[in-house]
């Protein structure tokens, strides 16, 4: 996998608004998407049947902080909107 933020030529691939609203309605974006949906709702699942207890209260505060906040990040991956991207790859760098 390609590792983005050590770019040589510290180049951002920033795209339009079209282009970037034209790759979340192709179809294989959609399906990623759904899968990934899925994925945060698997999670959700796991936590109310009591996948992340554990032995001491510290891990099972451990395991349900890393259930949240993989369903945080893909969450807001889903709802990306341009605004956010554009921010996202031009802040600081401008």
């Amino acid at each position: 996998m390609r590792n983005y933020s050590n770019s040589q030529d510290n180049h951002r691939f920033l795209v339009s608004e079209e282009e970037f609203l034209a790759w979340k309605a192709e179809p294989a974006t959609r399906a990623v998407f759904q899968l990934m949906w899925l994925w945060a709702e698997a999670l959700k699942d796991q936590w109310s049947n009591g996948v992340f207890q554990k032995d001491t209260a510290e891990r099972t505060a451990e395991a349900n902080a890393a259930g949240v906040a993989q369903t945080e990040v893909i969450e807001k991956f889903i709802d990306l909107n341009y605004a956010q991207l554009k921010e996202g790859l031009t802040d600081d760098y401008e």
